[in-house]
């Protein structure tokens, strides 16, 4: 990505961002995110996702600070060169979306395609590998996360015609903390019960491959994309692997976890009781806050469900009972 013509001075960008996210009310979601989360309390419909941070033309979010109300992080990076660090800087887009995602129903079977295929198949510079950290779930929450086995296209294809296709697929039990990574070409659902912090790159393609034969409110089917899932899944047995490192202690007591990282973007878990320090020289930092309240040095209140998004090299002390994702980009 390229900046703008400006240089980031001291006084530039000074203050944590908080971000004011884009509603998406698909026909599967719930009421907890405004229950629970925060997210639009006056309203009256499903909030499926809560796209917290998000740079996909069409669906940007904007930035909720005084001094730059109305302004996108597109409309920020053209202004002030660097604000998105040197990883960023390498790929066409801002390569990172993070969602709270809300099933309150079953999501659609569905997969999708990596950089390459994306570029061929729809002319777009992004597939869509992503990763889900497990925020709350009910205790019968379940996701579908690749096959059991190697199988062949004939066999699978049978499969969708009969409605089995789900019989070859990974059922995994899931729990608050649980971290999942969904490469592209990884055939998955997130299943009723989940609720989840979701990073993925910066695309929004999906081909579904089962639906459910479910409706929608004016009784049609949604699409399904066959052929093209076709092409991009990938038939080999899926492993299975929860993220199990454990948390390391801080020097100010804070807990990290180190959940992943990718050519894309890092994540990790961070539960601060007390204070707790970030600076970052090269990334820009995303916190998405998952349990507690507290506040930054400056003053600015944070609370469950908020999502700030920090410039590189600024300096910031954060005080309070809080967990939280962390993505760096």
């Amino acid at each position: 990505m390229s900046g703008g013509l400006n240089y980031l001075t001291t006084d530039d960008i000074n203050e944590p961002l908080l971000l004011t996210p884009v509603f998406k009310d698909y026909i599967w979601g719930g009421f907890a995110l405004r229950r629970d989360w925060g997210k639009d309390p006056n309203g009256n419909k499903k909030i499926a996702e809560s796209w917290e941070l998000s740079c996909l033309p069409g669906n940007e979010t904007y930035v909720a600070n005084e001094k730059y109300h109305g302004k996108t992080l597109i409309d920020l990076s053209r202004e002030y060169n660097g604000i998105f660090g040197t990883r960023a800087s390498k790929f066409k887009n801002f390569p990172a979306l993070i969602k709270i995602i809300d099933a309150n129903n079953d999501l659609s079977i569905q997969v999708h395609p990596n950089d390459k295929q994306a570029l061929e198949i729809e002319n777009y510079s992004m597939g869509k590998t992503e990763v889900w950290y497990v925020a709350d779930a009910k205790p019968d929450a379940h996701i579908y996360l690749g096959f059991k086995k190697t199988n062949d296209e004939s066999i699978l294809r049978q499969a969708i015609s009969n409605n089995t296709f789900c019989d070859f697929l990974n059922k995994i039990p899931v729990k608050a903390g649980d971290f999942f990574s969904i490469p592209a070409g990884t055939v998955h659902a997130l299943l009723s019960g989940a609720l989840i912090v979701e990073i993925q790159e910066t695309s929004n393609i999906t081909y579904r491959l089962y639906d459910y034969d479910r409706k929608n409110e004016q009784g049609e089917g949604r699409e399904l994309h066959i052929e093209k899932a076709f092409k991009v899944m990938n038939k080999a047995r899926y492993s299975i692997e929860k993220q199990k490192a454990p948390a390391c202690i801080l020097s100010d007591g804070s807990k990290k976890r180190v959940l992943i990282k990718t050519e894309y973007f890092d994540v990790n878990e961070i539960v601060i009781k007390n204070k707790h320090k970030l600076y970052n020289s090269n990334e820009a930092t995303v916190l998405t806050i998952l349990s507690g309240d507290g506040k930054f040095t400056s003053g600015a209140q944070i609370k469950k469900g908020d999502t700030y998004f920090i410039r590189p090299k600024l300096p910031i002390q954060i005080e309070g009972d809080l967990s939280m994702i962390e993505t760096l980009v």
